[in-house]
Formats: C-alpha cells, sequence, structure tokens
C-alpha cells in the first residue's frame, strides 16, 4: 500500500526511504519482466535457427533422392533404345 505524503505534511527522511525503495523493487520486478521476456524471445529465436537447419538437411537430401530419381528414370527409359539397336 502506498501511502505517500499527504498534503502539508513535510516528508520525513523514512517516508523518503521507503519511498526510495517501493520505486527500486517496482523497477527490480520490471527488469525481471523484461529479461524473462528476453529469454523467451532467445528461445523462439534458437528454435527457428534448429528449424532452419532442419530444413537445409531436408532441402538436400530431397536433392540427392532426386539426382538418384532422375538417373534411374532416365536410366529405364534408355534400356529400350539400347536394346533395339
Amino acid at each position: 500500500m502506498r501511502q505517500g505524503i499527504k498534503v502539508g505534511e513535510a516528508p520525513t527522511l523514512g517516508m523518503m526511504r521507503r519511498e526510495l525503495l517501493e520505486l527500486v523493487r517496482h523497477e527490480g520486478a520490471m527488469l525481471a519482466d523484461i529479461r524473462a521476456s528476453l529469454d523467451r524471445i532467445e528461445g523462439h529465436v534458437d528454435g527457428m535457427k534448429t528449424g532452419s537447419r532442419s530444413l537445409e538437411r531436408g532441402v538436400d537430401c530431397f536433392r540427392r533422392d532426386l539426382r538418384r530419381s532422375v538417373r534411374k528414370a532416365v536410366r529405364e527409359a534408355l534400356k529400350p533404345l539400347k536394346r533395339k539397336r
């Protein structure tokens, strides 16, 4: 509960200390929230990096498999032509 200084009342050292401590606690809580948010964001970014690496590996496998499939299809298509000679 924030009492604060009442109108017409001079602030005492104790009142000023309490007010300052309350502000520090509030700022500390805000910083903790910001830090937690940044940690979550870093986690998402790391996940995206991992996902992009997986995607790259998938594309590399697709290229390799596509080459094999094309070679096989071409060989199969040329077999009848080689027999006719």
